[in-house]
C-alpha cells in the first residue's frame, strides 16, 4: 500500500466507503460486538492509503464492498461474518467495511496503529509499506480462520 496524507481526501474516502446516508448506506449489524465506543464503522483498505476504496472515487459508495461483522466469541477470539444485511461477498471487491467495536477501530487508526505506525518506519506521502496479519498468510475465505488474543 502506499501512505496518503491530505486529510481532506481521506476524509472524503471514510465517508465515501462509510456513508451512513444515501444507496449503500452503512448500517450497524445488530449482532456486531461493540464496545465504550459502540460499534462503528472500519473500511479497508484504509482511508490513509492511495489504495483506498475512495480514490480515484471509482467507489460511489460502500454498498458496493465486502460487507462484514466482526463478534467476539466466547472463547475468547474473534470472528468475521457476512453481514447479511447485503448482499453476500464475492471476494472480488476492491473494498471492504464492517461493523466493528468503536474503540478498536479508533486505535488501529491512531496512537499505536496506523499513524503511530508510519513516523516510527519514516513512510513518507506516497510511501509504500507492506501489511501482514499474523496467523492469516494463507487463510482462505472459504474457511474458518481464527485470531486469538
Amino acid at each position: 500500500m502506499h501512505r496518503m496524507t491530505d486529510k481532506v481526501q481521506q476524509e472524503h474516502n471514510r465517508n465515501t466507503i462509510c456513508n451512513k446516508t444515501g444507496v449503500g448506506k452503512w448500517t450497524a449489524h445488530p449482532d456486531a460486538t461493540g464496545d465504550t465506543q459502540g460499534v462503528q464503522c472500519d473500511e479497508f483498505p484504509f482511508a490513509a492509503t492511495q489504495e483506498s476504496g475512495g480514490i480515484p472515487t471509482p467507489v460511489v459508495n460502500g454498498g458496493i464492498c465486502a460487507q462484514l461483522f466482526a463478534q467476539k466469541q466466547d472463547d475468547g477470539t474473534w470472528r468475521l461474518f457476512d453481514d447479511d444485511g447485503y448482499d453476500p461477498p464475492t471476494w472480488k471487491e476492491i473494498c471492504g467495511r464492517a461493523s466493528m467495536p468503536g474503540k478498536q477501530n479508533g486505535d488501529a487508526g491512531r496512537g499505536p496503529g496506523l499513524s503511530g505506525f508510519f513516523p516510527k518506519a519514516r513512510v513518507q506521502n506516497g510511501g509504500a509499506f507492506y501489511m501482514e496479519v499474523p496467523q492469516m498468510e494463507g487463510c482462505n475465505p472459504d474457511d474458518v480462520c481464527v485470531i486469538r488474543p
